[in-house]
Parts: structure tokens; sequence; C-alpha cells
């Protein structure tokens, strides 16, 4: 599905909203490919794997070519049905908080064995 030619530094965030039904956004930095999945968490990573997998997970899909400088945003991400401006999205449950929090972009769904490479896209976290 176009992961191939996605890769660290393609995306980074560019909002992280903790407050009421929590949403974020990122930035393509690049054109992403046609066909390009991204899974959102914000379970903890331990060094090797995801610690538990009891948070969130977001699934993004865009089945045409997402020009770069385009802002994507995902709200909702909290609840069982959240919305996105451009794509298709599925998953939830990702309960954003204001402190001691992280929110990872993968190429493969979280996984709470060990990851030797998950597919880190981008990072962000709150203190």
């Amino acid at each position: 599905m176009g992961f191939a030619q996605t890769n660290p530094g393609d995306i980074a965030f560019t909002a992280f909203n903790a407050d009421g039904s929590d949403e974020f956004a990122f930035v393509t930095l690049v054109d992403i490919p046609a066909n390009t999945s991204i899974w959102f968490t914000d379970n903890e990573w331990d060094g090797d794997s995801f610690a538990d997998l009891n948070e969130g997970e977001i699934y993004w899909f865009h089945i045409s070519v997402v020009p770069a400088r385009t802002v994507i945003l995902i709200e909702n991400t909290n609840d069982s049905s959240p919305t996105v401006n451009i794509g298709t999205v599925s998953g939830g449950g990702a309960n954003l908080g204001s402190s001691n929090e992280e929110l990872f972009a993968l190429l493969s769904e979280p996984s709470a064995s060990t990851m030797a490479t998950p597919g880190f896209l981008a990072g962000i976290a709150t203190i």
C-alpha cells in the first residue's frame, strides 16, 4: 500500500488538542503516494515495543496522491468514529492527554511484541 515510498520525516505533526473531543493535525512534507496508510497511536513506546495496547489506534488511508504541504486534520479521536478532512479514517479511542502523553505516526499497526522497525514516521509528546 505505498509503504516503501513513505519515510520518517515525510510528515510532521502541526497540532495536538487534548480538550473536548480531541484532535490532531499533520502536514505532508513531500508528496504522499496514492494508497498510503498511516497508523496513529497514543500507546506508550518503551524502546522495543508498545508497552501495551490499551489506548487508541487510528488508521488513516488515502487513495490519491496527497501533495506536499497538505494539512490533514483528524478530529473526534476519542470517539469510535473519528473524522478527517482528507482521506478516510477508522478506529478511535485515542483519549489524548494534556500532560505525559505521546502520539506516534506509524507505517504498521502497533504491536505489543518487539517491533524492530515499527516504521515511525513522526511523533509528538506533552510533558
